[in-house]
């Protein structure tokens, strides 16, 4: 209930020191270490399993198995996989029956990208200076600072072993070392601080404050600061109740503008009811004083997988996000749609480089340039 996943590794690896042949500890091992992400790991264990007498007990194995051979960038051996699942279990589960096509489609769109990298686009890693073996994502650019989010804080108020780590927010400034901007943890100590955004007059700043539910997941909630002309956040306040809601999570804010309206936009993630599926991202129109609408499902973009960390780029109005559900290179590929005067345009996958086969997500782009950030777990990435 924990949900562990690293602790629960090694106890059933401990395990399968005594009972090698046991399904039952070999699936919860492939299980345990592909949601910790060892992906190599996983894919043994789950591959154990499809060869044991009793394999057809865990028929998502081979579905698994698929994902992890497509997230490591093997297409060819995760259509196999994808393929011996669908024919094998045809009709046993619709979701994971649909899932398994699209993706069989998914990798064979991958092969032929591999062979179109789009030319313009180069990835950088930001060094050491930025990232840590922790998650560094969220990043933003505010005035002349960068700001980013980090998991790499030692939790000193919930001190229950194992050890637990918050997120929270860091800014560097003329590419100068990152800083926290403790006062934040002081307003809210023991809780999750990260996802920042600005509107287009940088005189607002929305970020999240979460709470961890278990060692896996976390519960967030939408918050709104000033910002003055010194770059200083006022008292922060907690967005109305319609939008943080008890029974769900709201995450990863990002304001837009409405050019027809002159209304500016707050998107953002949630479980809410009423979505698609998964997490979904939603709208909240602002008008001049400051009040926001009723939160309304971006449906016309969103899936039944999940969709995540939309950005509005307000000077071309495209909002750029990232999402399992639709063809893609595996695990969360970035996409962009413009909006029109008509509604949404056609969404595209920003492609290779931009995208790998693994998760790539939180894609900003500056306001004038040609320079963007993302934050991705990619080969080369480091990570615990």
């Amino acid at each position: 209930s924990s949900k562990n996943f690293y602790d629960a590794l090694a106890k059933y690896q401990e395990l399968l020191q005594f009972e090698s042949d046991n399904i039952d500890f070999l699936y919860k091992a492939a299980e345990a270490s592909r949601l910790h992400g060892a992906y190599k790991m996983s894919v043994g264990y789950y591959e154990a399993v499809l060869n044991h007498p009793d394999g057809s007990q865990y028929p998502l194995s081979g579905f698994w198995l698929g994902m992890l051979k497509q997230i490591q960038g093997d297409y060819n051996s995760a259509k196999a996989a994808y393929t011996a699942y669908s024919s094998e279990h045809a009709g046993e589960d619709s979701y994971y029956s649909a899932y398994a096509d699209k993706e069989i489609k998914a990798c064979e769109w991958a092969i032929e990208m591999i062979n179109n990298p789009v030319k313009s686009t180069t990835v950088v890693s930001m060094g050491e200076r930025v990232n840590t073996s922790f998650s560094d994502f969220a990043p933003m650019q505010l005035k002349q600072e960068f700001v980013f989010s980090s998991s790499r804080f030692e939790n000193r108020v919930n001190t229950i072993m194992p050890k637990r780590y918050l997120s929270g927010l860091l800014s560097s400034k003329s590419e100068g070392v990152p800083v926290q901007l403790k006062y934040l943890n002081t307003l809210f100590p023991g809780k999750n601080i990260a996802n920042t955004a600005v509107n287009r007059t940088a005189d607002k700043v929305y970020f999240t404050v979460c709470e961890d539910l278990n060692d896996h997941d976390k519960r967030c909630d939408l918050y709104q600061a000033n910002i003055d002309s010194s770059q200083f956040w006022s008292e922060p306040i907690k967005l109305p109740d319609y939008i943080n809601i008890p029974t769900s999570t709201q995450t990863q804010p990002n304001v837009g503008y409405n050019k027809l309206n002159n209304k500016e936009v707050l998107y953002f993630v949630s479980d809410r009811p009423g979505g698609k599926g998964g997490l979904d991202i939603w709208y909240s129109m602002i008008d001049g004083n400051g009040n926001f609408s009723e939160p309304m499902n971006l449906a016309g973009l969103n899936t039944i997988q999940d969709d995540v960390t939309p950005f509005y780029h307000i000077p071309t109005s495209t909002l750029f996000y990232s999402s399992k559900g639709h063809l893609g290179l595996g695990g969360f590929d970035i996409y962009q749609v413009k909006d029109q005067a008509d509604g949404w345009g056609t969404i595209k996958n920003c492609g290779i480089p931009l995208n790998s086969s693994f998760d790539d997500l939180y894609f900003v782009r500056l306001t004038s340039g040609t320079v963007g950030y993302l934050a991705s777990n990619r080969t080369g990435a480091q990570y615990i």
